[in-house]
């Protein structure tokens, strides 16, 4: 149970760290 916690947790990171880095490229463009 406690892995599928932590994949999800790892998906909703990764997810938030894209979000970033697609808000970074907008704003240096």
């Amino acid at each position: 149970m406690a892995a599928v916690y932590l994949s999800i947790a790892k998906m909703s990171f990764r997810i938030r760290i894209s979000k970033v880095v697609q808000f970074n490229n907008n704003y240096i463009e």
